[in-house]
């Protein structure tokens, strides 16, 4: 077993490396009102809104309403990727939260993070 992650092509390049590579995913955390249990479990469940491709969980240990889109990202190399999220990321994110919850339209990013997903390259064209 090989837990390699985004560096699975490059590690087995002759094997994986036209078939599997990484994409760039940008995660979001909104801080939700003190003391609001609507945004903790079990008030709000871990969610996905499967027409909008967004994902995203409740307030978990003070971190925050965490969202981020369930799509292919960019591609990207592992090794020399930014792992900080754009501006236009957290305009969309911003935009999203506004619409789907609108109690959070100005509650601050808390924290962000670049996550990457690998992906079979027949998924992306």
């Amino acid at each position: 077993m090989f837990a390699c992650g985004p560096w699975l092509g490059k590690v087995f390049p002759e094997l994986l490396g036209q078939r599997i590579f990484p994409t760039r995913q940008e995660v979001f955390f909104f801080g939700s009102p003190a003391g609001d249990a609507r945004f903790a479990p079990p008030a709000l469940p871990t969610w996905l809104f499967n027409h909008d491709e967004v994902y995203g969980m409740p307030d978990i240990e003070s971190r925050g309403l965490k969202m981020a889109r369930d799509t292919h990202g960019e591609r990207v190399d592992p090794d020399t990727q930014l792992r900080i999220v754009t501006a236009e990321g957290a305009e969309w994110a911003r935009n999203y939260v506004a619409r789907r919850f609108p109690v959070l339209k100005d509650a601050p990013i808390v924290e962000t993070r670049v996550c990457q997903y690998e992906t079979r390259r027949t998924e992306i064209s």
